[in-house]
């Protein structure tokens, strides 16, 4: 009815014994034209990944136009759904959205986002590669300081996956892979030039450490905080 190229919806999380909180969409109901796709979707998605609650970047929550996926796929194990919405909403025109949740997006506690992931960081830092050759191609006016924001989301997610189930054990093991992480030229650089802002209390007290290099700390953090965890 709308002449819309893409639809939206809310969603509800589900979990195995209960039901989480509702998330709206990204936009109030109605129609939306270019700028307000770029404002709302692309932008979010390219430069603001660190503030409590960020836009996240879900493709089953859309409903697209056939020929406005041509020549698209998914070529990565983590955070592919941002690059397919990021090329696809950069040549979007009209987007409908509705407030109604209805997708339930069940947590599974077997989902690769929860366990060990090998190659975490070199796998986010190609996601990051690919980022700037989209921002490039479609002219998105990004900030300066939006690869080290992305860099330190993806710090503190390679942190994370660092201590998850399945991961290397021991704290020479880890201490070992938190300075290398933190020597990555694109991970050193957002240490070393850019405050991350906005985020949860957990994430910020990790930043602290993380800037600081007191990895003996962060070994106790988690350690602490996957107690009983497997």
């Amino acid at each position: 009815e709308s002449g819309a190229d893409t639809a939206c919806c809310g969603y509800t999380i589900r979990y195995d014994d209960a039901f989480g909180e509702k998330v709206d969409p990204p936009l109030p109901p109605g129609c939306y034209g270019e700028s307000e796709i770029r404002d709302a979707i692309v932008l979010p998605l390219m430069q603001d990944r660190l503030r409590e609650g960020f836009f996240t970047g879900m493709v089953w929550r859309w409903l697209f136009d056939r020929e406005g996926l041509h020549g698209l796929r998914f070529t990565d194990a983590y955070l592919e759904d941002e690059l397919f919405l990021l090329r696809y909403f950069g040549q979007s025109r009209r987007l409908a959205c509705v407030g109604e949740s209805l997708y339930y997006y069940y947590q599974s506690a077997v989902s690769i986002t929860r366990h060990y992931f090998p190659g975490f960081a070199e796998n986010y830092l190609r996601i990051l590669d690919a980022k700037a050759q989209i921002a490039e191609e479609f002219a998105i006016p990004v900030k300066e300081t939006w690869r080290d924001n992305c860099a330190w989301a993806g710090l503190l997610a390679a942190v994370g996956n660092e201590f998850a189930p399945g991961g290397p054990t021991g704290a020479a093991a880890h201490r070992q892979n938190l300075r290398a992480l933190c020597r990555h030229p694109a991970f050193q650089h957002a240490l070393e030039n850019y405050e991350p802002k906005g985020m949860n209390r957990r994430k910020t007290l990790v930043a602290w450490l993380l800037r600081r290099r007191l990895y003996n700390a962060l070994i106790l953090l988690y350690a602490v905080k996957n107690r009983g965890r497997s």
